[in-house]
This record gives C-alpha cells, sequence and structure tokens, in this order.
C-alpha cells in the first residue's frame, strides 16, 4: 500500500491538473514529463490531426516576457525547418489565461545520451550513420538561417526504428530590429 502526504498528494494534482484539457488547438492526453520550466505532454493537435509534445510553462516561468518572446521568436525561426532529421515545431500557444506552451513532433524513442548508456559504444558503420544524420539535419537548419548551438547526446533523439531526430535549433542572429543579445559568450542554456 502506497501512502503519500497531503503535500505529496497536492503535488500529484498540480502536475496532472492539465490532463484532458485543451490549450490552443490540443487536447493534452498523457503526461510525458516535469521539469523545471513545465510539464510535457502527449497531446492531439486538432488543426494538424496529429499528436503532438506539448511543453505546458510553468506559471512562475511565465512571468519574464523577455524569455517568452526569445521562445516566441525561436520557434517562428524554427518552424521553417522541414527535414526527416529534425523534430518539426510548431507554432507555439498563447491563451487568454496567460498560459503559454510550446509545440512540437511526438518522436518515440529517447535522447541519444541514454541508448548509449544503455547499449554501450556503437559500431563505426552505425556512429557514421548517426553523425551522417545528424549532418543532413544542421544542414537544412542552416539553409533555412537557423543553427544549433549544442549538438550533444542531449539534443538527439533515437526513434523505436534507429531514427535520428535533432532538436533545440534555435535563430541564427537577432532580428535587425531586435535590440538585445539574449545569449552572452559563456552562458548555458537547456
Amino acid at each position: 500500500r502506497l501512502v503519500l502526504s497531503k503535500h505529496e498528494v497536492r503535488e500529484r494534482r498540480r502536475k496532472h491538473s492539465w490532463l484532458g484539457k485543451r490549450v490552443g488547438p490540443c487536447v493534452l492526453l498523457e503526461l510525458l514529463g516535469q521539469g523545471a520550466v513545465g510539464a510535457v505532454y502527449r497531446a492531439y493537435h486538432s488543426d494538424y490531426d496529429v499528436d503532438v509534445a506539448v511543453k505546458v510553462m510553468d506559471k512562475r516561468f511565465l512571468g519574464s516576457a523577455r524569455v517568452l518572446d526569445r521562445m516566441r521568436r525561436e520557434y517562428e525561426e524554427t518552424s521553417k525547418i522541414s527535414h526527416p532529421n529534425v523534430v518539426r515545431v510548431f507554432p507555439c500557444i498563447e491563451c487568454e489565461d496567460g498560459t503559454f506552451a510550446t509545440v512540437s513532433e511526438l518522436v518515440y524513442g529517447q535522447e541519444l545520451g541514454d541508448e548509449i548508456a544503455r547499449k554501450g559504444k556503437c559500431a563505426p558503420a552505425e556512429a557514421a550513420a548517426i553523425l551522417l544524420a545528424i549532418a543532413k539535419a544542421v544542414r537544412a537548419g542552416h539553409q533555412e538561417g537557423v543553427l544549433h548551438r549544442e549538438i550533444s547526446p542531449g539534443a538527439v533523439l533515437v526513434g523505436p526504428k534507429g531514427e535520428i531526430k535533432l532538436m533545440d535549433f534555435v535563430p541564427e542572429r537577432p532580428r535587425e530590429n531586435d535590440e538585445m543579445h539574449l545569449t552572452r559568450c559563456g552562458a548555458m542554456m537547456r
């Protein structure tokens, strides 16, 4: 028998409070993960008739207009990339109640780092195939003026059939009318 404290019960309810709710054109179906910035759900996107991954931002995170502007811009730029080795990005969702959510292709699988930890070293041919897929994804981004600032095993997803998808692209440079440079040299982003 599992016994939970009142605090644990409240926390579990809070984490699952979005299940079944609609965020823009998306109905949230399943909690996939919880992080510092928000929770990620499997959702049905009615405009595209497809399941997607929706990250609903934590209300505490929403206080920063600067961060939201940056995310909005990054998703807008990244949504231009269309390639089988790039995680597809959809327009962000902003609701009247102040809820902000990012939407991307739902990729079943795991991060490359977890895959390597589970399986051990890759054979040279497999490593070459992974690097080629990443290079193709980077090239597709560059063709749209979008680069990847942190290619790491955590930014590469491996699907159940071994397909490789690169995520977390960011715009190459601020727009001409953009007064802020949001990433400073030596800053880490995740």
